[in-house]
């Protein structure tokens, strides 16, 4: 397992084996950070984080209006994103091979 401190990511773990990713309390994180993730199929969030949420390891804002990332090894064909999801951001499913179907509500107002 790797730890990452810094400025821009107080601490962050990552688990290369299994593929896993936990983004502490602190911790906000840019559309690209996933970049060259490839393995990455399930993303964790501290429930004390105040900035994102996680749902089957997919990545949302903290409100769930947003879906951030979905990650790049994650294997299901399809996905529907829930009702809550306003926005998709830039780059959300960016890298995932696996991905052949993505059901949208109609609550999606933007796609980045």
């Amino acid at each position: 397992m790797w730890r990452i401190t810094s400025k821009s990511f107080p601490v962050l773990f990552i688990h290369t084996e299994k593929s896993f990713f936990a983004i502490s309390e602190h911790s906000s994180v840019s559309y690209t950070a996933f970049e060259g993730c490839s393995a990455l199929e399930y993303i964790d969030v501290y429930s004390s984080n105040n900035y994102y949420t996680s749902v089957d390891g997919v990545l949302f804002n903290d409100d769930a209006t947003t879906l951030v990332c979905y990650p790049a090894g994650k294997t299901d064909k399809t996905y529907t994103v829930p009702d809550t999801v306003k926005n998709i951001g830039n780059s959300a499913f960016k890298n995932n091979l696996f991905i052949e179907n993505v059901t949208l509500s109609d609550n999606v107002e933007k796609i980045s």
